[in-house]
C-alpha cells in the first residue's frame, strides 16, 4: 500500500513541475530563437521551433481528452489542490491582463516597444481573434464539465490562453531590450496555477490553453510581418516607376 501511494504522490509532483519545467524550456528556447519570426531581410520565418513546444502542450491536453491516464492524473493533481483551496480567489481574472496592458504603460513611459500603436493594435486584434476563435470553437465541441460542476466549458483554459498570449506579446515587443521582459511567463505560469487552484479547470485544460495562447501570437506576428513584407515590396515598386 505504501509503493501505492508513494507512487501516485510522485505522478502527480511529475506532471506539476513537468508543467513548469516545460515553461522554463520555453523560455530559454525564445532566447536562442529571438528574430526567427522576423530576420535581418524583413522576412517572415515560421520554422518548426517556433511551435514545437506550444504544439505539445495543445497536444498533451487534447490527448487528455481521450486517455484514461492522463484523465487519471487530472483528477489525482485535482485531489491536492483540493487540500488546500477551501477559500477561492478571483485575482486570476485581473492577472491575465497584465502583461499586453504593461507593453502600452511601458511605451507611453518612453521605453518603446518593437512596433507602433497602430501595428499593436493589429496584432492583439488578430491574436485575440485566432484565439478566441479556437478557445470558445473547443469548448463548444468538447463540452468537458469543469471540475467543480458550473458548466460544460472546461476545455481549453480561456483564462490561461489570454494569459499566455499577453506573454508572448510582451516577449515579442521587448525581448531585444532584455531577458527579463520573459518575466510575463510567470504571471501566466500563476493564471493557469490559480485556475486549478479555484478547482475551475483540469490540468489538460490549462495546458491545452497555454499552448492556444502562445501559438495565437506567434501565428499574428507571422502574418502581420507577411502583410509588412508585401506592402513594403510594393511601395518599392511603386517608388521605381515613379523614377
Amino acid at each position: 500500500m505504501y509503493r501505492i501511494f508513494y507512487r501516485k504522490q510522485c505522478l502527480k509532483i511529475f506532471h506539476v513541475v513537468g508543467f513548469l519545467f516545460t515553461i522554463l524550456v520555453f523560455c530559454e528556447a525564445q532566447l536562442s530563437i529571438r528574430d526567427s519570426i522576423i530576420n535581418l531581410h524583413n522576412k517572415p520565418i515560421f520554422s518548426a521551433k517556433n511551435i514545437i513546444l506550444p504544439s505539445t502542450l495543445i497536444a498533451y491536453g487534447a490527448i487528455g481528452l481521450f486517455s484514461a491516464e492522463i484523465q487519471n492524473s487530472n483528477k489525482n493533481i485535482r485531489s491536492e489542490f483540493s487540500k488546500f483551496n477551501a477559500t477561492k480567489y478571483n485575482i486570476d481574472d485581473y492577472i491575465q491582463f497584465i502583461a499586453p496592458c504593461t507593453v502600452t504603460i511601458l511605451d507611453l513611459c518612453g521605453n518603446r516597444s518593437k512596433h507602433s500603436f497602430w501595428q499593436r493594435v493589429a496584432l492583439q486584434s488578430l491574436t485575440f481573434g485566432i484565439m478566441g476563435t479556437t478557445v470558445f470553437g473547443l469548448k463548444e465541441i468538447t463540452k468537458i464539465q469543469r471540475p467543480d460542476l458550473s458548466s460544460k466549458n472546461s476545455f481549453p483554459s480561456g483564462h490561461t490562453a489570454t494569459a499566455f498570449a499577453g506573454a508572448e506579446y510582451l516577449w515579442q515587443e521587448y525581448k531585444h531590450k532584455s531577458v527579463w521582459y520573459c518575466s510575463g511567463y510567470i504571471l501566466a505560469s500563476s493564471v493557469a496555477f490559480m485556475r486549478l487552484y479555484n478547482d475551475r479547470h483540469w490540468f489538460t485544460d490549462v495546458a491545452a490553453g497555454a499552448g492556444i495562447g502562445i501559438l495565437s501570437t506567434k501565428l499574428s506576428y507571422y502574418f502581420i510581418s507577411k502583410y509588412n513584407g508585401k506592402t513594403a515590396k510594393s511601395k518599392i515598386k511603386k517608388e521605381n516607376l515613379v523614377y
